[in-house]
């Protein structure tokens, strides 16, 4: 027998809810095109797809207004910034909602830091 005063009953967390079950297409099109990437804390309860390029560079990826929708049915396209350490170097943004929308943005994005790199 339970007793009803010191039984505590784990509540059922909706994992669809998660950032990373609302924008696991976008997640799993840049591991399939070989980018390392994740769901990341921005801070103040925000989120960013973050695409790790090495130590020091990364690509944040949020909704064009620059805060990643709760509900993926809110997004409204992407920016995507390329940061060294954490001061911004370049930002685009796209209406494109889709996954493949980030891609388009992401692959330029570092083909422009290569060319940067190599005439350094």
């Amino acid at each position: 027998m339970i007793n009803p005063q010191t039984h505590i009953e784990t509540p059922k967390v909706d994992d669809s809810k998660t950032a990373e079950a609302q924008y696991a297409d976008a997640l799993e099109l840049l591991a399939n095109h070989g980018y390392v990437a994740g769901i990341a804390d921005t801070g103040g309860g925000c989120e960013a797809i973050e695409i790790i390029i090495d130590d020091d560079h990364r690509v944040l990826a949020t909704d064009k207004d620059e805060l990643l929708a709760w509900e993926r049915a809110d997004h409204q396209g992407w920016r995507a910034g390329l940061y060294l350490e954490d001061d911004l170097e370049k930002s685009v943004t796209t209406d494109d909602c889709s996954a493949e929308g980030l891609l388009s943005l992401v692959k330029p994005l570092l083909a422009d830091r290569s060319k940067v790199a190599l005439a350094s």
